[in-house]
């Protein structure tokens, strides 16, 4: 996990931005062990998965080749997040989206 500050713009009333007909539901909020991703609606290609702090600071960071469809899952305790709130952003060539969410 790096601590890098990270300049970064967190809307979460404003979950997703995009030129695709992306979807995206995270669950479960608050999450215990793992978080959950379904996302649809994008097209093959990569993304960049990372969860900020409370105070930007980036916690990780991951690329992955992401399928139209397709069922993700975050372990936190590998990830080393504590109790606490976060984001998740993901990003896409076309599109982005953030989500708070609470760790217990």
């Amino acid at each position: 996990a790096t601590t890098e500050k990270a300049s970064i713009s967190l809307h979460p009333e404003k979950e997703i931005s995009n030129k695709e007909e992306v979807t995206i539901d995270a669950y479960p909020i608050p999450v215990k062990d793992e978080l959950r991703l379904h996302v649809s609606g994008h097209k093959n290609g990569e993304v960049t998965i990372a969860i900020y702090g409370i105070h930007g600071q980036l916690l990780y960071s991951e690329r992955k080749t992401l399928p139209q469809a397709q069922e993700l899952s975050l372990i936190t305790s590998k990830i080393g997040l504590q109790a606490g709130v976060y984001y998740l952003r993901i990003t896409a060539e076309s599109w982005n989206y953030v989500k708070r969410f609470i760790k217990e």
